[in-house]
């Protein structure tokens, strides 16, 4: 009698088991990062991605912050364009000129943006009402960075902004429970 019971407890536990692997392997998966904070530190680099600002796809680079601070063009290294806003930058608080100049790292090279030419965030992805607005698809989730506090939910909208800030132009997605 011991023996029927450890078996049919056996059999009912494979199968169970079974069940509940199948159903976990055909759904995929997506996850997003999210950010701690909506600021960036003045100690340490965060990811950083631009968006809005007098010039929205490109920004001029300085060799110190005081030309950045002061728009000196003979401290004008180059320029970074990024109209497609798909490349990934690291960015902290400038210490000296607090709200209007940002240390930007690209190509493990330091240089210093002044923050009236381009807008910096922590995040391309934040919620508008029951949408989510992105300046990635959803199917990249290693570009994707959520704004502090967004939670990505079931059969949600995804607008995917691949104009400018201005213009408005969007491509439509739809997360579902198989996504």
């Amino acid at each position: 009698m011991h023996i029927r019971t450890v078996l049919g407890a056996l059999v009912v536990g494979l199968s169970l088991g079974g069940l509940t692997s199948v159903s976990t392997a055909q759904a995929k998966t997506w996850h997003y990062k999210v950010t701690k904070s909506n600021q960036f530190s003045t100690t340490h680099y965060s990811r950083a991605f631009m968006y809005g600002g007098d010039n929205d796809d490109f920004v001029w680079l300085y060799d110190t912050a005081k030309g950045a601070n002061e728009k000196d063009p003979f401290h004008t290294v180059n320029i970074l364009s990024d109209t497609n806003r798909n490349l990934t930058y690291y960015a902290k608080k400038n210490t000296t000129y607090k709200g209007r100049v940002a240390n930007l790292k690209y190509h493990s090279r330091v240089f210093y943006i002044n923050l009236k030419d381009v807008h910096l965030r922590r995040y391309n992805t934040w919620r508008s009402g029951h949408k989510l607005i992105s300046l990635s698809k959803p199917t990249h989730p290693s570009y994707i960075m959520l704004k502090a506090k967004t939670h990505v939910y079931q059969n949600q909208e995804w607008l995917y902004n691949y104009g400018s800030s201005y213009d408005g132009y969007y491509l439509h997605y739809r997360l579902s429970k198989k996504r």
